[in-house]
């Protein structure tokens, strides 16, 4: 009993800065639009095709969804612009992003990965790579004042390749695909540190620029692509078509097959969350406009919310985390370094991996802002109800079992 007393007591006093900020956006009812990372956006248009029904059982609303991709770096500006409601994103916020929406806070939804990949046409000759030849293979290097590609032609790389300039498919510098990739492949090289990947993108050999995901993907598939290498986000290798590179792990001593179980053991080391983001915290009222962030959020996490059962994540071949899993972890900037500008007003902790006792108090901290300052927070809302309540106690108590039991979420 003590122990519960001094959680809340906790509790009280982490949310007694924020508890009062209320959403700083407010919607047109009836309407949610929602834009930004093309690696989210597979899930998200799955969930829209029964959301709307789903929202109106809950609030007897109707609603009407606009959901477009376009990289991680459109969520915040149209957020900020409002031209959408909302954002969604494969990587944590830049300096500025988090200066520009004082009241920004993010939701994590997911895990998901990047992969290098590569025609299948060249899966003959290039197979297995180190995280140092990847980089080589995009990057430039200074030869008698001109930046020249370190690798040109297939056949410098691998002698008994064809002898074909090496052509390159890469995202745009602000997308969650292309910061993962620099974050896990090219930083290692000595490639240099920036909040928008600028100068990284500078160093690049040349390329084509792929805006989203899928035009990654199609430019590689593509009739004239069988000479391209690239990086996709892990969820697109189910769409066929590309041959994915097996990275070497030096801890192991392996070459490693990028895949979701690999990245859950922790053999393929390059991974990331997937966020959903809003300006301010939520109203608990269901006939509040705003509202409907909140359930799309927590409609988002449901582990069987797809109609087969599985959770939306998972049916796009991303990975579902622990709904228990809400706090504990630093708040980072998108090169991976603490976030020293914060605002009291923005999300202060973020998942770490684990349940523990740092999510106990953040759930009782959702738990009593809920029905002491009717906020709404989609991470307590366990069953996506619409609710925070006994039930989500229950559904909070079973997650932490099965974390700290070695199983997988329920």
């Amino acid at each position: 009993m003590l122990r519960i007393s001094f959680v809340i007591a906790l509790a009280m006093i982490a949310f007694s800065a924020t508890a009062v900020n209320q959403a700083h956006a407010v919607l047109t009812p009836g309407q949610l639009s929602i834009s930004g990372s093309s690696t989210v956006y597979p899930c998200a248009i799955d969930a829209s095709a029964t959301f709307p029904s789903y929202y109106k059982s809950i609030t007897g609303n109707t609603i009407t969804l606009n959901i477009e991709a376009g990289g991680s770096g459109v969520a915040i500006p149209n957020m900020a612009s409002q031209s959408d409601d909302m954002g969604e994103m494969s990587r944590t916020p830049t300096d500025a992003e988090y200066a520009s929406m004082p009241y920004l806070q993010q939701y994590a939804i997911g895990i998901d990965s990047v992969a290098i990949v590569v025609n299948p046409y060249l899966s003959t000759w290039i197979q297995n790579v180190t995280v140092t030849q990847v980089a080589d293979l995009f990057e430039t290097h200074n030869v008698s004042g001109v930046m020249t590609p370190f690798y040109t032609y297939w056949s410098d790389f691998n002698p008994s390749a064809p002898h074909v300039a090496i052509e390159r498919a890469v995202r745009d510098p602000t997308s969650g695909t292309f910061d993962c990739f620099y974050n896990f492949f090219l930083k290692p090289a000595g490639f240099p540190q920036t909040e928008t990947n600028s100068s990284a993108q500078a160093q690049l050999a040349p390329y084509t620029y792929c805006q989203n995901n899928i035009d990654v993907l199609n430019t590689i598939n593509s009739t004239g692509g069988q000479d391209y290498i690239g990086f996709i986000s892990l969820g697109y290798l189910h769409y066929g078509g590309l041959s994915a590179l097996n990275i070497w792990n030096p801890a192991l001593s392996i070459y490693v097959v990028p895949s979701q179980a690999h990245v859950i053991d922790g053999s393929y080391t390059p991974w990331r969350w997937l966020w959903e983001v809003v300006n301010g915290t939520i109203p608990a009222d269901p006939s509040n406009p705003n509202f409907v962030e909140g359930l799309w959020i927590a409609y988002l996490k449901l582990p069987n919310g797809y109609a087969n059962g599985t959770s939306f994540l998972v049916h796009e071949d991303y990975i579902d985390m622990y709904r228990a899993d809400m706090a504990g972890g630093p708040v980072i900037n998108s090169t991976l370094q603490p976030e020293l500008y914060l605002q009291p007003t923005q999300t202060q902790t973020y998942p770490d991996g684990k349940v523990n006792y740092a999510d106990i108090v953040y759930f009782v901290n959702a738990y009593i802002s809920y029905y002491t300052y009717h906020i709404y927070n989609p991470y307590a809302d366990m069953n996506a109800d619409g609710k925070i309540d006994y039930n989500d106690i229950v559904l909070f108590a079973q997650d932490y079992i099965a974390a700290n039991s070695g199983l997988p979420p329920p």
